[in-house]
């Protein structure tokens, strides 16, 4: 038969239940003939895409394995089944099983005046060497965010949550809510989101000045925030006035109603009887925004009123060390790296340049970073793990004009999965990249389980953070013939250090006779 699929088995390992785990399944046509072919799967839960079509010869048509259970269950096998036109049938075995959502990686907090938004930015990490779709579930009352992004190869992509509570909460109660994002190896990376709404913030200041006498008439729009009509209240208050009460009125209706989601006109008559100066609203705010740790402090603080005269007041501060920022949990395989962003934000008045260090020398940061004045900007963290020992670090950003800012780091290295395939045609080759991620140098160690794959040079001595190239070839024909199914190897990197004999990196092979040649 010159119709094959290149395995027999798609095993899907653990996949976490509402998720989706993906494989690709290659059927190769190395005969004469098209042929039309049809896939029938035993079990709903697994699926083939796409189900029917033709291969053409010399075609190797991708298809697309899903498993999406269920219900909690362990080891669950299928058998899916490919009626080819006048050439039989081919059979995959199907297997996977679905485990309960992981405990969350970190608690994300959000706050804001009620009817506001408040929007922070998780990062999200693609271990896999090819763009994926994430798809992401947000639960949660008043959180929101995007379903779906695309996640560059070994990239990381900034995933934005709303917070846009509706309902002034009062501690220590919290909205909750939880981000999911499922990856394509039906893994699940899980958060817990918390929010606390405000009271409401001043919403307009209106200003008139007006002759005595006249009438004046206000307009303000009040928008329902609800999508069910509501009757408002409206009331008013005097906070000062260098006048009587009596010798101003403010007239209006005291109910008002309006439409879901809708705008409507709140009409106001402002009527003063003599010279004068009415607010009907005034808060003072004192801030103190230090940009340095200092120690205690008294200021004098005088406030001054032609009615009132002279108010002195004592004002004591006192500037604390910066708490740490959010912290950064970056995770990737030995060989591999993972990257993040931090935010800088210039408090001060001056444009200020930021020196920023990493007390690990496996974490780096950009610097020196410029940010001008009020203004924020993200800065690119990386983690390239040295060994498989996981890290708990900090990253420090300093100016002379904004302060010091101070941001935790932990690092998870795990071991390196296998990657590839690799896919060849006799005579042709391709490169994999090696680099050497020890801090010393070490001599590196190549081989191939396949006498249909050559490596040129079997082991190479690399100095440290050197990469090289690696070509590996595939054996010309020589007059025999092609065999039956692809011919598959894999490529085994190691080190002679006896300390580091159980870290291998993998490179899977596969060999194709087809004139196109690619890798992934």
């Amino acid at each position: 038969m010159k119709v094959f699929l290149d395995r027999q088995f798609v095993p899907f390992g653990s996949t976490v239940l509402g998720n989706t785990a993906t494989s690709r399944l290659l059927l190769c046509n190395s005969g004469d003939l098209a042929v039309r072919f049809t896939w029938e799967v035993k079990k709903s839960i697994f699926a083939i895409s796409p189900a029917e079509g033709y291969s053409v010869p010399g075609s190797n048509i991708t298809l697309t394995v899903s498993y999406t259970p269920e219900k909690l269950q362990a080891d669950v096998c299928c058998q899916a089944i490919c009626t080819l036109s006048n050439h039989g049938k081919l059979t995959v075995e199907l297997s996977g099983t679905c485990v309960d959502v992981p405990p969350p990686l970190m608690t994300i907090s959000l706050s804001c005046p009620v009817r506001q938004t408040a929007t922070t930015e998780i990062p999200i990490f693609n271990k896999f060497g090819q763009e994926v779709t994430l798809s992401a579930s947000i639960s949660g009352e008043y959180f929101s965010g995007d379903k779906v992004a695309s996640l560059p190869p070994y990239g990381t992509q900034l995933f934005k949550i709303k917070y846009a509570p509706m309902k002034v909460i009062t501690p220590p109660q919290l909205h909750k809510g939880t981000a999911l994002f499922y990856l394509m190896d039906g893994s699940c990376l899980v958060y817990v989101l918390e929010g606390f709404a405000t009271p409401p913030a001043m919403a307009e200041r209106l200003q008139v000045q007006l002759p005595t006498h006249t009438s004046h008439t206000l307009i303000i729009l009040v928008h329902n925030w609800l999508q069910v009509p509501q009757k408002l209240l409206v009331t008013h208050s005097l906070e000062s006035s260098s006048e009587p009460v009596s010798r101003y009125k403010l007239s209006y209706h005291p109910y008002l109603m309006v439409s879901g989601s809708k705008t409507r006109e709140l009409s106001l008559t402002l009527t003063s009887y003599l010279p004068g100066t009415l607010t009907f609203k005034g808060i003072m705010r004192l801030q103190y925004l230090p940009l340095w740790p200092c120690e205690s402090s008294s200021n004098r603080l005088e406030l001054t009123s032609e009615q009132l005269g002279v108010l002195p007041y004592t004002v004591k501060t006192t500037a604390l060390p910066p708490p740490p920022g959010p912290s950064l949990n970056l995770t990737c395989d030995l060989g591999l790296q993972a990257s993040a962003h931090i935010q800088l934000r210039n408090f001060s008045s001056l444009q200020a340049i930021f020196e920023c260090a990493s007390s690990h020398e496996d974490v780096t940061v950009e610097s020196p970073v410029t940010v001008d004045p009020g203004e924020s900007k993200s800065v690119n963290v990386v983690y390239q793990p040295s060994s498989l020992t996981n890290i708990s670090t900090g990253i420090c950003a300093t100016s002379l004009q904004a302060g010091d800012f101070l941001f935790p780091v932990i690092g998870t290295s795990l071991y390196p999965e296998p990657r590839g395939p690799y896919t060849l045609t006799p005579g042709s080759n391709v490169a994999v990249s090696i680099k050497n991620i020890f801090k010393e140098a070490k001599t590196f160690i190549f081989s191939i389980d396949n006498g249909a794959f050559l490596i040129k040079e079997p082991t190479l001595h690399l100095q440290p953070n050197q990469v090289v190239e690696v070509t590996v070839e595939m054996a010309e024909l020589e007059g025999k013939q092609f065999p039956q199914y692809p011919e598959t190897g894999k490529l085994t990197v190691s080190v002679t250090d006896e300390a580091l004999c159980h870290i291998q990196w993998v490179f899977y092979l596969c060999g194709l006779l087809n004139t196109s040649r690619s890798s992934s």
